[in-house]
């Protein structure tokens, strides 16, 4: 028969190193966008709106005061709703996008593709924007 292991009197644990003293913990730092970021970032979130149909998040991307075409903001809203239930998709790609700051915001000029199932033009498109409470807003936009 095999005889049973004999007992081992535990023995303390033995410190190998010494742990340095405990410093403050760090502080992550987030790191604060630009002002050229928060605006490409504005922009893309106005472009992905309207791809995506999402009336609400695209209309809010406008000020109040917005005029295009003899058009306000309500009016705007209602021609792109009107847009958006004709057509199965639309698909805006932007590029070369240039920014030209002015004393109450900054001009966003860029080349834009638009594409649906009815209709597709490419040009030159100028975001006239505003910076208000720390808010970008399209004051208003030239084709």
């Amino acid at each position: 028969p095999a005889r049973p292991a004999k007992a081992v009197p535990a023995q303390p644990a033995r410190i190998v190193q010494k742990t340095p003293p405990a410093k403050q913990p760090a502080v992550a730092k987030i790191p604060q966008l630009t002002r050229s970021e928060e605006l490409l970032n504005f922009v893309e979130k106005w472009r992905s709106a309207w791809v995506a149909k999402d009336i609400e998040t695209y209309i809010s991307c406008y000020s109040p005061s917005f005029k295009n075409g003899g058009l306000n903001r309500e009016g705007w809203k209602q021609k792109k709703l009107s847009l958006n239930k004709k057509y199965s998709y639309i698909n805006v790609a932007i590029k070369n996008i240039v920014v030209q700051w002015t004393p109450s915001g900054a001009n966003v000029s860029f080349s834009q593709t638009y594409k649906s199932d009815q209709y597709q033009t490419v040009g030159t498109k100028v975001l006239q924007m505003t910076n208000k409470n720390n808010r970008w807003q399209i004051e208003s936009e030239i084709m």
